[in-house]
């Protein structure tokens, strides 16, 4: 929505209003920034309701006169697209406005205005070498953290001699393999976990996991750096090999989060929290669980409620309250596991109607 405006289009609405010319009053000068920079391509009267989201254009009569008076002067076009009318800005707007201006630097202001939009950059199939560069160029320029979700790949040298370099240089980085069991499932062979262990154990800023869940397969190849940079590989994992998919780079500019991003990221956290620590002995894995700790807090109250009650009973009457309240704490303690249980399924509830309201938000913005 555009409830705000940015400060080079505030810089070009003054500068527009600063020449004084009949008509190109502040209203004007906001229709054709705020046109120009977002580059809306929409039916006319949803493009009226659009810009009336503008604080300075919530005038609808006058702003539905000022959008006639700049198609009347040539500056914005309509044309039909399947019987719709479309209204959008004149192919070289900036060069018209010199002329009515008298300004050529009015040209370099509005691509200034210009909004930033995703860095999108398609690679094409992995097996080429440009792609496999400038994944290699990410993953050595990382300043704070590397995300490697690999399937049973083997640990090439140049990728091995890059994360040791950044590890060394104290960048955080995360592995996640296939264990044994789905790389033989979906490859017929062994987890390589244990190859990119023995290279690169020495480094406590290295951790290596392994899921036991053949679906998170589908988060390999790709690299996520930095929280900002992802380089995924799209292909069909039940027909393709991964060399065989196409290579896209996402990249986020400071201050943005793409959708796409945001929602690779929370797969690629689910997969890293319910994953094992590889070279972890497993009672150790087995006692971090946080089920098990809140099982124990649970069922050390229940036994406390019962001694407290059965202190300094006699002998008969104990024996009776000692089962009733015994019943009691076992009720009380399936009870707080079935809590934990309903607190992972309201927080996964939670979650989808996040994402269910950034969806109807982004909705709203187009």
């Amino acid at each position: 929505m555009l409830t705000s405006l940015t400060s080079e289009e505030h810089a070009l609405i003054n500068k527009i209003v600063s020449y004084d010319i009949a008509n190109y009053d502040i209203i004007t000068a906001t229709i054709l920034t705020v046109m120009y920079s977002n580059e809306f391509f929409r039916p006319k009267e949803d493009l009226i309701y659009i810009l009336s989201l503008v604080p300075s254009l919530s005038n609808m009569g006058i702003l539905k006169e000022r959008v006639s008076f700049l198609i009347n002067e040539g500056l914005l076009k309509t044309l039909l697209v399947q019987d719709i009318e479309i209204c959008t800005i004149i192919d070289d707007l900036p060069s018209k406005l010199i002329n009515i201006f008298n300004d050529e630097s009015i040209k370099l202001q509005f691509e200034k205005s210009k909004k930033r939009i995703p860095f999108i950059i398609n690679h094409g199939r992995l097996a080429n070498g440009k792609g496999f560069i400038n994944y290699l160029n990410y993953m050595s320029g990382a300043q704070r953290s590397i995300v490697y979700p690999i399937l049973a790949t083997h640990p090439y040298t140049s990728t091995i001699r890059i994360i040791k370099e950044r590890a060394s240089y104290g960048i955080k980085i995360r592995l996640l393999f296939a264990n044994d069991d789905v790389a033989q499932e979906l490859l017929g062979i062994r987890s390589t976990a244990s190859l990119w262990y023995n290279e690169l154990s020495q480094y406590e800023n290295v951790e290596i996991r392994v899921y036991s869940n053949p679906s998170y397969a589908a988060l390999h190849p790709c690299l996520f750096v930095d929280d900002r940079i992802l380089t995924l590989n799209i292909y069909d994992p039940k027909t393709q090999r991964a060399h065989d998919g196409n290579m896209i780079d996402l990249i986020c500019e400071p201050g943005m989060s793409l959708n796409v991003v945001d929602w690779y990221r929370e797969k690629l956290e689910q997969a890293w929290n319910s994953s094992t620590k590889y070279g972890e002995a497993k009672i150790i894995t087995f006692f971090k669980k946080r089920w098990l700790w809140y099982s124990f807090a649970i069922l050390s109250c229940c036994i406390t409620y019962i001694i407290i009650n059965n202190y300094n009973k006699t002998a008969q009457n104990s024996i009776y309250e000692l089962i009733s309240n015994f019943l009691i704490g076992l009720i009380g303690y399936f009870a707080g596991l079935l809590l934990i249980y309903v607190k992972e399924k309201v927080q996964k509830f939670i979650r989808a109607v996040i994402i269910v309201i950034r969806s109807i938000a982004n909705i709203t913005r187009l």
